[in-house]
């Protein structure tokens, strides 16, 4: 059963400018207008951040034990398990089903590709990002890309031009906005 402590969730609203944060609530189904994330995971949630209000939306989410059943996102989904935590990708529609990442890789999955996630590691980090179809496309215009090249699950690994973007991404999207607060270990 779980604790009535691990089910407080602190949730930062971003993307309006700098705003204190809120005193822990319970995260009710339907509190976010985002696809996927409509229900809860199952596990003690410390943090979680989404903000899809940009081209480049993105989501934060920190938890000891993580699991969200089957869904669907409405965005390409590029996620990024951080510091020690491993976490699988299960894709029924796949072969393969299952795709186990650590914080030296990454993960593709398209927009409307149903799934589930589940972290590995005892502690569940992960930053993932959520390109709107026209800045994805635009992105593979530029890089001479077809657009096609992210219509199927794809695992790579990160280089370290890629780790340092995304660290320098997520202190923007996240830590500065937040002044750093409640993201301590």
């Amino acid at each position: 059963m779980e604790s009535p402590h691990c089910a407080l969730l602190t949730w930062y609203p971003v993307g309006r400018g700098r705003t204190p944060s809120p005193p822990p609530r319970r995260l009710k189904a339907n509190a976010h207008p985002f696809a996927g994330f409509e229900r809860p995971p199952e596990g003690c949630l410390f943090d979680q951040a989404v903000d899809f209000s940009q081209s480049m939306g993105f989501a934060y989410e920190r938890s000891l034990g993580f699991y969200t059943s089957m869904h669907v996102h409405d965005r390409a989904l590029f996620v990024f398990p951080r510091g020690g935590s491993s976490m699988r990708v299960g894709v029924p529609s796949l072969s393969p089903r299952r795709f186990n990442l650590t914080s030296a890789d990454g993960l593709v999955v398209p927009a409307g590709l149903e799934h589930d996630d589940q972290a590995l590691s005892s502690v569940y980090d992960t930053f993932a990002l959520f390109p709107s179809e026209e800045l994805l496309a635009s992105a593979c215009q530029a890089a001479d890309a077809p657009v096609e090249a992210f219509a199927s699950c794809a695992v790579f690994r990160r280089s370290p031009w890629l780790e340092a973007l995304l660290e320098e991404y997520f202190a923007e999207c996240i830590l500065r906005r937040r002044g750093g607060e409640g993201l301590r270990p």
